[in-house]
């Protein structure tokens, strides 16, 4: 059988270890932290960067761009269907027949 102090000892010794975990978790998570909080100062533009990018990956396509009737977004889609045709053309493809809505 393990004595008294022994075993009081070892409690001792598991619950420090626990203590000293939990510091160096709350350390971790406080530098984690602090890195993000910097990050975003030192780049206030944060999101708006990646708007530009998305911007950019979309070929500039912007509402302004698009019809409000029917007709007029009829008119847009013909005109970059001759585009596209254009471009498949010298490219040597041939694309598929349009959607019929």
């Amino acid at each position: 059988m393990i004595p008294a102090e022994s075993r009081s000892s070892q409690f001792l010794e598991k619950e420090s270890i626990v203590k000293r975990s939990h510091k160096v978790v709350a350390g971790i998570a406080a530098g984690l932290g602090l890195a993000l909080a910097s990050a975003a100062f030192a780049h206030p533009e944060g999101m708006q960067g990646m708007q530009g990018m998305q911007h950019g990956m979309m070929g500039g396509m912007s509402h302004a761009g698009m019809g409000k009737t029917p007709e007029e977004r009829q008119k847009l889609a013909d005109a970059n269907r001759a585009k596209m045709q254009k471009r498949a053309k010298e490219k040597g493809i041939t694309l598929p027949e349009p959607h019929s809505h």
